[in-house]
């Protein structure tokens, strides 16, 4: 065996099954910190380099696949972005960390399938190794049978005998618990230093682009399914209790936390564009709550508008009523053409106003249709008052 032998080794898994510690075996100190798990977001790989048994190894602790459930450790772009910036020296060996007496579910297999993106569909078979963690507990299970653990993955079922037959069972318990590490540094030796496996370099990374963008697709599908519903949900609430107010200052309310909803999405969104939809149904919605606002502001002044006119109406009659028994007959006559003239054409106005207002608010579809409609009913009232023979009273 040539002394000058070097191997750069890359360790993944999902979290909590061992990885750091499983570094620590190989290289036999205390070099990756095993405290737990990196919070969310923080995707800072390690790596050290130390002679056992004669080789020059290189581990790098890579960042966990997936955490428990459907959570991922970290977002897939940074998490891609972070392995690519790793892999400056490539590495030769993968090794993929499982945990012994943990059934092999769901997440697991995702995370395989995440490796496999990540590396290429023929990872595990080219350059993968398995690493099963709490060799201990193992020991405990077997020591009445006494079967070898290469035994035992031989006679495993369903997804897990799959990936050990990808990687030709080049599988090895590793008891991280123990203090004696040289029997596992051994065994480990052993299986990496059969094999003859090129280089994983950064082009080699970079040839996996479908693989990066099924997982970006994932990614963004989940983000997107959460961020969907949750709209759903408030805009179903947020109908419910707007749709049939009419008061300016509750309905300013609403405006303000449909703002504050959209604004959220936006942020969500971080520039990528994935919840743009949703972004645009919620402007959508704020643009017609605005135009309820604005109708209903216009309603308000035109009541005041009546008010005044029926208060103006109201005082000239007094006048009349004090100046009748003074006044011809013929005076009278025109002064009341003249008001029942501007009462109609006031009412007339205000009924389309009410109309268009109505229209706009819930059948956008006909607006202009209906703008058309109270275009021509202005005009019409106009042609009539100007070609109405309107004779001037004389006094």
């Amino acid at each position: 065996m040539p002394s000058t032998l070097s191997k750069t080794i890359l360790i993944t898994g999902r979290t909590g099954n061992g990885k750091s510690s499983t570094g620590n075996s190989i290289l036999g100190g205390f070099i990756f910190n095993t405290s737990g798990g990196p919070s969310k977001g923080d995707v800072k790989i390690l790596q050290h380099t130390e002679t056992v048994l004669g080789y020059n190894l290189t581990v790098i602790d890579g960042t966990g696949i997936g955490d428990t459930g459907e959570d991922m450790e970290c977002e897939a772009k940074i998490l891609l972005d972070s392995v690519n910036a790793a892999l400056k020296r490539g590495f030769h060996i993968l090794v993929f960390v499982l945990k012994y007496g943990v059934r092999f579910t769901k997440q697991e297999v995702d995370a395989v399938q995440r490796v496999k993106d990540m590396f290429g569909e023929d990872v595990f078979k080219n350059r993968g190794v398995v690493v099963m963690t709490y060799g201990d507990n193992y020991e405990l299970d077997n020591e009445d049978d006494d079967i070898l653990f290469k035994d035992w993955c031989e006679h495993q079922t369903g997804e897990v005998k799959k990936l050990f037959q990808e990687c030709n069972y080049r599988c090895v318990l590793f008891n991280n618990k123990s203090k004696n590490k040289k029997r596992m540094q051994e065994e480990f030796i052993n299986i990496v230093g059969e094999m003859d496996c090129p280089v994983f370099t950064v082009e080699d990374f970079n040839a996996c682009s479908n693989g990066h963008t099924r997982i970006l697709l994932k990614e963004n599908l989940k983000h997107y399914t959460h961020n969907t519903q949750n709209v759903d949900t408030f805009l179903l609430q947020f109908h419910a209790k707007v749709d049939a107010v009419n008061e300016i200052s509750k309905l300013k309310e609403a405006l303000e936390e449909l703002t504050s909803k959209r604004n959220e999405i936006i942020r969500e969104d971080k520039g990528t564009n994935i919840l743009s939809s949703l972004i645009h149904t919620l402007s959508f919605e704020l643009r017609q709550l605005e135009e309820k606002i604005r109708c209903l502001q216009q309603q308000g002044g035109r009541k005041g508008f009546n008010n005044k006119l029926w208060i103006t109406v109201a005082v000239l009659l007094a006048v009349i009523t004090v100046i009748l028994p003074f006044c011809g007959v013929d005076l009278v006559t025109e002064t009341f053409s003249l008001f029942s003239r501007i009462l109609l054409n006031n009412t007339i106005m205000n009924s389309t106003m009410f109309n268009t207002t109505n229209n706009t608010i819930y059948d956008t579809t006909n607006s202009t249709m209906n703008t058309t409609s109270s275009n021509t009913v202005n005009a019409t009232v106009e042609n009539t008052m100007n070609s109405s023979n309107v004779t001037e009273p004389s006094v």
